[in-house]
């Protein structure tokens, strides 16, 4: 819960904010049980934006645990949003759609965009 308080600078993340961030998302997915986290839970948001901090920093290639295991829950809605920011596209950007056909993944557009909103509301940040 301490982590979570962390202020990370999602315009451009650092180490420290990716650091902070894997904390967040390894203490968040430790032991739960992930098919009962609903769509747009605080639990599910706080991961998508900690694993979008990881990604910008250190690439997608270090959040991928943490993805197969949002997959295996069937929360590849956020996994759209994490991927497409990390890519700097948006999720209905047309190689982004053929690259979650491939994957399999649903898109939900609103789940992380949801989340960073929060977080800078949290931190009182204007809101985009």
């Amino acid at each position: 819960a301490i982590f979570a308080r962390f202020p990370l600078n999602f315009d451009s993340p650092d180490k420290d904010d990716a650091f902070i961030s894997g904390e967040v998302v390894r203490l968040m997915m430790r032991g739960k049980d992930h098919t009962k986290w609903t769509k747009g839970c605080q639990e599910l948001l706080s991961v998508g934006k900690g694993l979008l901090v990881m990604a910008l920093v250190q690439g997608l290639d270090v959040i991928s645990m943490y993805v197969e295991k949002l997959e295996a829950a069937n929360h590849t809605g956020i996994l759209c949003e994490v991927y497409a920011a990390a890519n700097k596209r948006t999720v209905d950007d047309e190689e982004m759609k053929k690259f979650y056909r491939l994957k399999g993944w649903l898109i939900d557009k609103e789940a992380l965009k949801a989340a960073i909103h929060h977080a800078r509301v949290v931190r009182g940040e204007d809101a985009l």
